[in-house]
């Protein structure tokens, strides 16, 4: 399968997933949310796979933005992990996550994947497919996906401490 195929059937696996999670029982939830969060860390990885490949073509500024929606979904991610699905918070969040990964899934199909198949040999995407779908294999051989969203867990925390750190200090000052 090509790199470009592999990447769809990933976006619609997680698509389900969402709706899935919709209709899910409190029991059901933490296991679907689980599974999720692997396929949004594996897919993050993978598909950076396919922006390297494309970014080499056309420079690595055209993707800026693609990098920074995996950021925004990261860090929602990496809040979800730390809660509980069945705090208040989680439907809320799950409803901006899921805004998150739905444009992100639209720019992909319209942007990066338009570029993948314009700047790409057939063979190069299979190529990468290929090692796409062995990677995926490894990643969770591994162990647990989700834990590539561990460290935006922490840099939110260090975040946190230093937004903190930063007010009081300000106040400090007025005082």
């Amino acid at each position: 399968m090509n790199a470009v195929d592999f990447l769809k059937a990933h976006h619609r696996q997680v698509e389900r997933t969402f709706a899935r999670l919709e209709i899910a029982s409190h029991e059901q939830t933490d296991g679907l949310f689980e599974r999720l969060a692997d396929s949004l860390a594996t897919h993050a990885q993978l598909e950076q796979r396919l922006c390297s490949a494309v970014a080499i073509r056309i420079g690595d500024d055209a993707l800026t933005e693609q990098q920074g929606s995996y950021s925004g979904i990261a860090r929602v991610v990496a809040e979800l992990l730390q809660g509980q699905t069945r705090d208040e918070t989680f439907a809320a969040r799950m409803t901006i996550l899921r805004e998150l990964v739905r444009r992100h899934i639209r720019r992909d199909e319209a942007e990066l994947f338009l570029w993948a198949k314009q700047l790409l040999s057939d063979g190069e995407l299979e190529a990468l497919g290929h090692d796409m779908e062995g990677e995926l294999i490894r990643l969770y051989a591994r162990g647990i996906p989700r834990r590539f969203f561990e460290n935006q867990a922490a840099l939110l925390v260090q975040e946190r401490d230093d937004e903190g750190r930063s007010k009081g200090q300000r106040a400090r000052a007025l005082h």
